[in-house]
């Protein structure tokens, strides 16, 4: 069974305010990154995908695991962070539009 934190009433707004620090973290450490955030699964209060420079992805998912880890903890809204290095997430694209591309014959 997940480990919940103490009951908490959720608020939408401090939601919104969590998710701004979240991003004003980030755009701190890395200027360039590039933050898009998604409809979260079932269970996830908020969802975002993170696109750092190569050789930054250790620092930037270290740093914001611990900070999911404190917000739900603290907070008990459950946010969730993926991270890409650049050449990785502009594979997933250039693979995400082949996908797309109708079949041509």
């Amino acid at each position: 069974m997940k480990w919940q934190p103490r009951h908490v009433k959720k608020s939408r707004q401090r939601l919104k305010e969590l998710v701004q620090q979240i991003v004003e973290f980030i755009k701190d450490r890395y200027p360039d990154a590039e933050i898009f955030r998604r409809r979260p699964a079932p269970g996830i209060d908020a969802s975002m995908e993170v696109v750092v420079p190569d050789g930054e992805f250790a620092n930037l998912y270290n740093a914001v695991g611990q900070l999911e880890d404190e917000i739900f903890i603290n907070e008990g809204y459950e946010i969730v962070m993926h991270v890409y290095e650049r050449s990785e997430w502009d594979e997933m694209q250039r693979k995400r539009r082949e996908l797309e591309e109708p079949t041509k014959r």
